[in-house]
């Protein structure tokens, strides 16, 4: 919707300042940038209009007692309006003016366990100059903060506070980002002094910009209901889909809110064409898909959905070569090494696609695979054992002989990985725990691990999606929301039985996993819009050439990022670019991009032009 930051400095905050603020963001909200400035307290609001585009709906929000920066969406929004401001005149018809009433009326916590939908905010006390910034229950919109002796920022976007001010790289966390935790990450950034505010966190700041206390007014165990559990447990298959059926549906009416047209960006696969066919029950929808040129091409898929629902499909076309001539710039606005996702680019062309065809908002089917158990890999996992036999056998007669299993490192480590790794590994082992500990109650082992694999992903994996999703549509000024993130639906897949996730079939439904279909529930309730061809279809999860088929010339490296923040010599440069995995290798050079553009500050078209010359995607 919208994106927005703020300032609170020892020293008055000048016009300049927050209006180069507004234009570093501009591409989150180009319809209108409003300002607020209080001596020492500064915010700056850009606006993407989507909800009542009237000037009544425009922000900072304000009145003689507090200011509101918002950034999102709240769905319930007129529900709130009558169940819990009857009696409050409104001057527009904005979730914006709910959220304001609400924050004024109930208080920040209260308010925040009342919305629902995505949303990041700043909330500020004029009298007191108290700022309290509050981020949605999984982190779908983003905010960071910067501490230094002078100020305390918060934004949108890092690149804002990378741009204004002196920041430093983390040594630890930026490399590694070569194994993507910046993106899974909840709360670390690549920066000394800087973080992401973690999702469900209400943060306190005082007048003089010192953090008063973090609290949380939800964390995803709380999605965990034993109550609500057992109630499931008891259903039968039939009034499970009946539920499903009752809170999807309800959820993708609800994400339709807007006063302008609507989209959505589809694969093929059965997530984002389940959303597409729902959505066009109540109105137009134009679908926007990526044809990633070549043996990969998920086109056709996309092209049955469209005959199937009769809704307009619009293409973007992608070449191999297009990965390293759109990497720079993508990496600018993604805002991190571009190592987990690399289909990040070509997604952003398609948010570009929807844009030129006057679309501001989109649904996506990111979730879906985290509630309900869709990948492959979840399912293969029962056959480890077996696949591992031989190596089983062997390392057991090894471990006969005393000393011959370290000897042959049969333990299998990866001790430079497993360093890499070392910044998170005390946030995910903390995460781990608390989500073992909600499932305490469920008696059964293997029950139990499959129920934390749905919270595991949805605490971790997910966030590197949204992070995607966001940076690629906010890109070209496109808002991406996610039916299956709807907070009741949620809830409902994090305590639904694992049947209705994994479900047997007598057909040979997958090669990875036969005779067990994985997003069951999913599948059974699609078939009431799309063809089995669709419904049925094996996962691809957006492939591309990437990264694996990456070719470094040697030399890139040299002068460059890693070599200053490493401190390697020549020859440690060319023994690097030697004797590196070529996959890893390929992750480094993505955090090399990143670096010269975010730590070196190397202009767009020098860094590009280094890429194109020593960079090269192997499509044969």
């Amino acid at each position: 919707m919208c994106g927005f930051a703020g300032i609170v400095s020892k020293q008055s905050v000048s016009d300049s300042l927050l209006e180069s603020f507004a234009r570093t963001i501009i591409h989150r909200g180009p319809d209108h940038t409003g300002y607020f400035k209080d001596d020492n307290v500064g915010f700056v609001h850009n606006r993407l209009s989507l909800v009542d585009l009237s000037t009544n709906a425009h922000q900072p929000f304000m009145d003689e007692d507090h200011v509101l920066l918002f950034n999102g969406e709240i769905y319930n929004h007129q529900k709130l309006r009558t169940s819990m401001l009857s009696s409050q005149a409104f001057r527009s018809t904005s979730d914006t003016e709910t959220l304001f009433y609400l924050l004024k009326n109930y208080g920040v916590e209260k308010a925040s366990n009342a919305i629902h939908g995505m949303f990041a905010f700043a909330w500020m006390d004029r009298k007191t100059k108290e700022i309290c910034l509050v981020r949605d229950r999984i982190g779908i919109k983003p905010l960071f903060y910067f501490q230094s002796s002078g100020e305390f920022v918060f934004s949108s976007e890092l690149k804002l506070i990378t741009t204004h001010f002196h920041t430093k790289p983390n040594k630890a966390t930026t490399m590694s980002a070569a194994l993507g935790e910046l993106e899974f990450s909840r709360t670390a950034t690549a920066f000394e002094s800087m973080s992401q505010l973690e999702p469900g966190a209400i943060l306190r700041l005082n007048g003089h910009g010192d953090i008063v206390w973090v609290s949380h007014y939800f964390r995803i165990t709380d999605l965990v209901d034993r109550s609500y559990y057992e109630e499931l447990h008891r259903m039968d298959q039939k009034s499970l889909l009946g539920e499903f059926d009752r809170l999807f549906s309800s959820s993708v009416s609800s994400m339709l809110m807007s006063d302008v047209g609507m989209g959505a960006f589809v694969s093929g696969g059965i997530d984002s064409s389940l959303i597409a066919a729902v959505a066009s029950q109540d109105q137009r929808i134009d679908m926007f898909t990526a044809n990633v040129v070549g043996k990969y091409s998920e086109l056709p898929f996309s092209k049955l959905l469209s005959q199937s629902i009769g809704q307009p499909l619009h293409v973007y076309d992608f070449e191999p070569e297009n990965l390293i001539r759109d990497l720079v710039e993508t990496t600018w606005y993604y805002e991190a090494p571009i190592v987990v996702h690399s289909n990040a680019i070509p997604f952003q062309g398609v948010a570009k696609l929807a844009r030129n065809n006057g679309v501001k908002a989109v649904m996506t089917g990111e979730g879906s695979d985290e509630l309900f158990l869709g990948y492959p890999r979840l399912l293969t996992r029962k056959w480890d054992g077996l696949i591992n036999l031989p190596y089983n056998l062997t390392t057991g007669l090894y471990k006969k002989v005393p000393g011959l299993t370290r000897y042959l490192n049969l333990n299998k480590t990866n001790y430079n990985r497993d360093l890499l790794y070392m910044p998170f590994g005390f946030e995910r082992q903390s995460m781990m725990a608390s989500y073992q500990q909600a499932f305490d109650f469920v008696g059964d082992a293997k029950v139990k691990a499959d129920h934390i694999l749905t919270i595991e992903m949805l605490g971790r994996s997910l966030h590197a999606l949204l992070w995607r999703n966001d940076r690629m549509g906010m890109m070209h000024s496109i808002e991406s929301r996610f039916p299956f993130l709807d907070e009741d639906l949620m809830r409902f897949a994090m305590n639904a039985p694992i049947g209705i996730k994994i479900g047997k079939t007598h057909r040979f439904h997958n090669y990875k996993h036969p005779f067990l279909i994985d997003k069951f529930i999913v599948r059974k309730h699609a078939e009431k819009y799309l063809p089995d061809s669709l419904n049925y279809r094996e996962k691809k999860g957006f492939p591309l050439f990437g990264l694996l088929n990456m070719e470094i010339k040697k030399g890139f490296f040299k002068g460059g990022f890693l070599q200053e923040l490493m401190q390697y010599d020549n020859s440690a440069v060319e023994m690097l670019e030697r004797d590196t995995e070529r996959y890893l290798l390929a992750k480094l050079a993505c955090v090399e991009v990143w670096g010269r553009l975010f730590i070196q500050k190397e202009s767009m078209e020098d860094v590009k032009s280094r890429a194109l010359e020593y960079l090269h995607i192997n499509a044969a």
